[in-house]
């Protein structure tokens, strides 16, 4: 992973990923955004992997799995009947 100070980062930004590794742009030694390569990944799965309402739908699900356990299909469908 490269690290780019965001006021040296010039265009255009395809010779950034050309190696096909994440690269990361600080301000002031902070990391502010990254330029990660996508290809070969699912446009669609990328966006909702970044949505915050799906994030915190799995951030609850992994909470609740610590507090109460899981449950797996097979006894949810003996459970139902099915």
């Amino acid at each position: 992973m490269r690290k780019v100070e965001i006021s040296e980062a010039e265009a255009p930004w395809a010779e950034y990923v050309q190696d096909r590794e994440p690269i990361v742009l600080i301000r002031d030694g902070q990391p502010v955004a990254a330029v990660v390569p996508i290809e070969g990944i699912d446009l669609e799965t990328l966006m909702v992997s970044m949505n915050p309402n799906f994030i915190d739908i799995i951030e609850r699900s992994r909470q609740s799995q610590k507090e109460h356990g899981r449950i797996f299909l097979e006894e949810v469908r003996q459970e139902l009947g099915i």
